[in-house]
């Protein structure tokens, strides 16, 4: 199937893979597949979370893709500015279906305390620039029930009390990323940034976290370009958190 937002590129369906992340980057690999081609399955034996993190997801009821892009336009030290435009692609369709919808950094899709999706981002580095780039994505749209496991998931689905056509929130995604990418591709970095905190979950909110063993109250109010998480404390003190160091607790 040929894709209609990349000259070149291909959309791949394939029914059960390991993980839509690494079969994209064995084929490109194999074939140097061009830019903007995807893969969507209906299942992952082995999807991924951010790190060790596993994405678990019930079969034929969520969306669970990748896309391969080449952003070799964008230095290394604005290498979170992909990140902001992924999550607002995603943003931009969710919202479409749901309002409310907020991205917890760094890139987790979250209504109200819930989470939605999660954005998995695996780069290839070229000198000072990117070489590749593999855009996983995993949105719970009709899953009705979760395991243990997760500690606070939704899906589409169970909020709005109808079921979803996973097919077409593909191609949502596929438009809205491709938008996404052109305004990134065009340097507009400020919109990016600034939609990016506009959206951000418990952005400039007192609430809890925890960070080294410590419990305190601070609030959000910044995200650097490498991707680092600013925030405030109650005396006034800026601290910097890269990713998995800092946890999200209940606000107070």
């Amino acid at each position: 199937m040929k894709h209609e937002y990349f000259e070149k590129a291909v959309i791949y369906h394939l029914p059960e893979i390991q993980s839509t992340n690494d079969w994209l980057k064995l084929e490109y690999k194999s074939s140097k597949i061009a830019e903007g081609s995807a893969v969507r399955t209906e299942f992952q034996l082995a999807g991924r979370g951010q790190r060790t993190n596993v994405w678990e997801s019930e079969k034929n009821k969520n969306l669970l893709c990748s896309v391969f892009l080449k952003p070799e336009f964008l230095s290394l030290d604005k290498q979170f500015y992909l990140s902001m435009a992924v999550s607002l692609a995603v943003h931009d369709v969710v919202s479409v279906f749901i309002p409310g919808v907020k991205v917890k950094w760094p890139n987790d899709i979250y209504v109200e305390n819930k989470k939605l999706g999660g954005i998995l981002i695996e780069n290839s580095i070229m000198g000072s620039t990117y070489g590749s780039s593999i855009i996983g994505l995993g949105l719970n749209i009709n899953q009705l029930q979760f395991s243990g496991a997760v500690p606070n998931p939704t899906s589409m689905s169970l909020i709005t009390n109808n079921e979803l056509d996973v097919k077409l929130i593909f191609s949502q995604f596929l438009a809205a990323l491709f938008l996404r990418y052109k305004q990134l591709k065009s340097n507009d970095l400020c919109a990016i940034k600034s939609e990016y905190l506009s959206k951000l979950y418990q952005f400039n909110q007192w609430c809890t976290y925890e960070a080294a063993g410590k419990v305190f109250i601070a609030r959000i109010t910044e995200v650097h370009e490498l991707g680092s998480l600013q925030v405030e404390t109650q005396s006034g003190e800026l601290q910097y958190f890269g990713f998995k160091e800092i946890v999200f607790l209940n606000q107070p």
